[in-house]
């Protein structure tokens, strides 16, 4: 709280700086405190109290008491935006995917059901995704398996096999260990790279055949983590799920 946090204990005397103590380490119990209540709680006096209060700024304890309920009620609220749900619905519009998604979701389903392995990609939050997908898959009957980890052996996994597809999931596109690990697989015309990603213009979609593009704010925590949305992505594995269990059927 800014308001107590910016004092300098060192500008307050032995007496106001018992009275600030006890505020700081009682917040949620000051809104409800008489000046009398204060005083002895901190052991000080009434006019000690008023001094603290009016140095910081007040010119009553009322107008402290309720400054003080209204920063810490603050401080102690996760705020969400108003409208989180129109937030929500605004990343899965169908103008925040590629114009393309529509044609291209009874192709990939078809090369599913045709290829002999189904391998799912992705890195931290994407290779969660990327593990939902492939169990919703192989539930259809589809040999389908997830890679989380870039130093998997997948090449020694597909030798001797062949009509392989596989998908990668990577918000940024950039992520170099997904990057090499399908570098190797581009020299095979029986190997279909897929991507799903939020960057038209990554290396991730640039080596594949097939992209599907989901709009993308990049938000990171301390710099590295990633904390954007996954709902477009997962949008995009529903709508290819429902479009797999047509064809399927068919």
């Amino acid at each position: 709280m800014s308001l107590l946090t910016s004092i300098n204990s060192d500008d307050l005397s032995q007496t106001e700086l018992a009275v600030y103590n006890f505020i700081m380490t009682n917040l949620e119990k000051i809104p409800y405190m008489r000046v009398r209540e204060v005083a002895q709680a901190s052991h000080t006096s009434s006019a000690s109290v008023m001094r603290f209060i009016h140095k910081i700024g007040f010119d009553s304890f009322p107008a402290f008491r309720t400054e003080i309920k209204r920063r810490y009620n603050q401080a102690n609220t996760k705020k969400i935006d108003g409208d989180f749900f129109g937030n929500v619905l605004q990343l899965l519009q169908r103008d925040q995917f590629s114009a393309d998604m529509e044609k291209n979701m009874p192709t990939l389903a078809s090369k599913i059901v045709e290829s002999e392995n189904v391998v799912f990609i992705g890195i931290g939050l994407s290779g969660i995704l990327a593990e939902y997908a492939a169990r919703r898959i192989m539930t259809l009957g589809v040999n389908c398996f997830a890679v989380t980890d870039p130093y998997y052996p997948l090449a020694n996994r597909l030798r001797n096999t062949s009509d392989n597809l596989i998908i990668a999931i990577s918000n940024s596109g950039n992520s170099s260990d997904i990057v090499e690990l399908l570098t190797y697989f581009q020299a095979f015309p029986d190997h279909y790279l897929v991507s799903i990603t939020g960057n038209p213009k990554s290396p991730l979609a640039h080596m594949s055949r097939m992209v599907f593009v989901h709009n993308y704010e990049e938000h990171r925590k301390l710099g590295y983590f990633d904390t954007s949305s996954q709902l477009p992505t997962m949008l995009i594995i529903e709508r290819l799920i429902a479009e797999l269990e047509i064809t399927i059927d068919l």
